[in-house]
């Protein structure tokens, strides 16, 4: 699985390219969602959801978790033609809704083993965003830069 071999040192440049391949060929074949404006509706819905969550005085995260929504709710509103360009463009899929390096296995072919079936605006994606997180998430499991030359880079 991706997730122990970023964890234990051992993934190759060569091995995430493929996967990153993969992904943009399965994200290249999908029908464009030109919707109407759902998608952007569901990125404000989240954001509503993740509020409501992170502010509950139960959690006590209002002191570190109200500036980072703040920002999140500034950037959705001031990016939101930049989003709604996309959707015109037919950047946005129904895809992996989800993808995290937990659930992608380095067999040959790289096999991606977890899909949000049952919610498929969760499956409605921008693949930028989902490969962007993804990338992200790689890192911070510690992964190289995936445009570095070698193993361990």
């Amino acid at each position: 699985m991706l997730d122990e071999r970023i964890g234990s040192g051992r993934l190759a440049a060569t091995e995430i390219n493929e996967v990153g391949k993969m992904l943009a060929d399965f994200y290249a074949h999908y029908p464009a969602e030109i919707d109407g404006g759902a998608y952007l509706r569901h990125l404000i819905g989240e954001q509503r959801i993740n509020r409501a969550i992170l502010l509950r005085p139960e959690f006590a995260f209002s002191d570190i978790a109200s500036g980072p929504l703040d920002m999140v709710d500034g950037l959705l509103q001031r990016l939101r033609p930049r989003i709604e360009a996309r959707i015109l463009r037919g950047a946005i899929v129904e895809g992996h809704g989800d993808l995290r390096p937990e659930h992608v296995c380095l067999c040959r072919p790289p096999q991606i083993i977890d899909c949000l079936e049952f919610n498929r605006s969760m499956r409605t994606v921008d693949p930028l965003t989902r490969l962007t997180i993804s990338a992200w998430n790689a890192r911070c499991w510690g992964a190289m830069d995936p445009t570095a030359s070698g193993p361990g880079s």
